[in-house]
């Protein structure tokens, strides 16, 4: 047979050589069989078993997987219990990828004997492959605990805990392989995962060491860097938002981390109140390749009104309504401004305008910002006190409320402007409206009016109301407590007055009407050192006040003479 695949002539020279071997290797392992079975329990086997374990242990190391798998199976059809045949067999179902073959036979080992940490690895990474975690994780624990703490062992176990949502384990594992490392890029690796690791934990301070310590091996990562920021973000240290970021543009970053950079800086500024930082940095986003210039226009403009130039703010916005004349988010902006200016009618004919060409989804919203303008217009029409300007500014509110019935400004404003006519009824009336389309978050701004309403129309009872339902809402408020106070002694509430009295200088020293006050209701229940002691501190704040000083000189004579009676 040999000779005519040899002389076939449509077979190479090399795959001939192929054959001969492998069926020279055949014979050689099925001549060791049959040496097996002819045997007897005695001398010969343990010849026999010698030769199959080295014949096994050739063909493994030469990977000839599949003459070993063949061998090994029909000698241990014969001799079962033979271990060291079994975990060649193992190894090779596993180098092959027959994962269940090779945990079936690792399994078989182990049972017999524990200690074969090699099989156990195998089967621990058996596991893995087939994505039974708990159990590839029981497996890399047995051979932690017996003392195999090779970087295999720590690195998977690592990875196990992690998957488990054992985050610390997988910390503490993590930190053990970073000094077992030599390879940098490694090193990297690991303080990416220790920082997310940390992070998910809220170990903040050992993330941002983490990232310290990789971007220290990599400095140009500027995925890491991001991931660092955002965490400065999430902490609230806007200050190393802002100084990372700066940090990190002085680098020629890729286009899109540069944008995302000065997006993130300028926010960052605004918020914490560095106009002039955002500024420089916004202009910067102008220029940058790929930016949205319109938005980042319109933000300029935010930050010139922010700066109270309203000038560089409706330079920069009219020209930008010349390239887009039907932007909504332009000419609200424009329209803004001019209120901001007083320039009221300019802005009504802006909304005009919009209202002609705008989608109709837009309109509810101009309707809203058109309301506004009325209530501001209106408003500012109530810093006179001709009785003109208030029936004018009344036209306007009405004009507002047709846009907009449910805008609580609008109502809030037409409230002051009743106030100022002493319409009190009605003032209450729509202050409560006001309250009615606002949230309770932003009721504590009513309080104080509707106390003043009430107070006027002599309705003590919701007077007092509405100063504890402020007070309730705002407990560090002091006018709200001096009101209450003043209440309580119209009411001969003397208790609650000196409470009230007490509390208001507690919050704010420098009033001096509460102190003097104070100071008269402790002279009157004999209390004289108290008294003196208030009169002391209205001096220091107004020297001038005669009243104060004469109240003053009285008692002190009449602690003088009474400790010259006493003594």
């Amino acid at each position: 047979m040999l000779y005519l695949l040899w002389n076939k002539g449509n077979i190479s020279l090399g795959i001939g050589l192929i054959l001969i071997i492998t069926c020279i290797g055949l014979f050689v392992l099925y001549s060791a069989l049959a040496s097996a079975e002819n045997n007897d329990q005695g001398k010969g086997l343990q010849v026999t078993t010698k030769n199959i374990l080295e014949q096994v242990e050739n063909l493994y190391n030469e990977k000839e997987y599949t003459i070993l798998e063949i061998l090994a199976k029909k000698y241990l059809e014969r001799v079962p219990k033979h271990y060291g045949v079994r975990c060649y067999l193992a190894k090779c179902f596993y180098d092959t990828n027959k994962i269940t073959q090779a945990i079936y036979e690792c399994l078989k080992i182990l049972k017999r004997n524990k200690e074969f940490d090699d099989i156990r690895l195998i089967l621990a990474n058996c596991y893995r492959r087939k994505n039974l975690t708990i159990e590839a994780l029981k497996q890399f624990e047995i051979l932690y605990k017996r003392g195999n703490r090779s970087v295999e062992v720590i690195k998977n176990m690592a990875e196990l805990f992690n998957d488990v949502s054992q985050y610390s384990a997988s910390i503490k594992l993590y930190n053990m392989l970073v000094p077992m490392t030599k390879d940098n890029r490694e090193i990297s690796e690991y303080k990416l995962i220790l920082a997310k690791l940390n992070e998910k934990i809220g170990d903040y301070a050992a993330a941002f060491e983490a990232y310290k310590a990789r971007l220290q091996l990599t400095p140009k990562d500027y995925d890491t860097r991001k991931r660092m920021i955002q965490l400065y973000l999430k902490v609230g240290n806007m200050g190393k938002v802002i100084s990372s970021l700066e940090e990190m543009l002085d680098y020629d970053l890729p286009q899109e981390m540069k944008l995302w950079a000065l997006e993130l800086i300028v926010k960052t500024c605004r918020e914490v109140g560095e106009q002039m930082k955002a500024l420089t940095h916004i202009e910067k986003l102008i220029d940058c390749p790929g930016s949205n210039v319109l938005e980042a226009k319109c933000v300029m403009a935010d930050i010139y009104c922010t700066l109270d130039n309203l000038e560089a703010a409706e330079g920069v916005l009219t020209d930008l309504s010349m390239e887009h004349e039907d932007n909504v988010e332009v000419l609200t902006r424009l329209a803004t401004v001019y209120e901001k200016q007083n320039r009221f009618s300019e802005a009504n004919d802006i909304y005009n305008g919009l209202l002609v060409v705008i989608p109709s989804t837009e309109v509810r919203r101009v309707h809203n910002l058109m309301s506004n303008l009325y209530a501001r217009w209106g408003a500012s029409m109530l810093n006179g006190s001709e009785l003109s300007d208030v029936t004018e500014s009344f036209k306007l509110f009405s004009m507002a409320i047709q846009f907009d019935v449910t805008n609580p400004y609008v109502h809030e404003q037409l409230a002051k402007a009743n106030m100022l006519i002493k319409n009190y009824k009605e003032a209450i009336s729509q202050l409560k409206i006001a309250m009615d389309y606002s949230e309770e978050s932003n009721y504590a701004k009513y309080y104080l009016p509707l106390a003043e309403c009430y107070h006027n129309i002599n309705n003590a009872f919701e007077e007092k109301k509405a100063l504890t339902s402020l007070i309730k809402a705002e407990p560090e408020n002091s006018v709200a407590h001096w009101k209450l106070a003043q209440l309580c002694e119209a009411q001969h509430d003397t208790k609650g007055a000196k409470t009230m009295l007490e509390k208001t200088i507690e919050l704010d020293p420098n009033m001096i009407e509460p102190k003097y006050r104070l100071a008269l209701l402790y002279e009157s229940e004999g209390y004289k050192d108290g008294a003196i002691n208030l009169y002391r501190q209205i001096l220091r704040l107004d020297p001038a006040n005669e009243d104060v000083e004469s109240n003053l000189k009285t008692l002190l004579n009449f602690s003088h003479d009474l400790k010259d009676q006493t003594n």
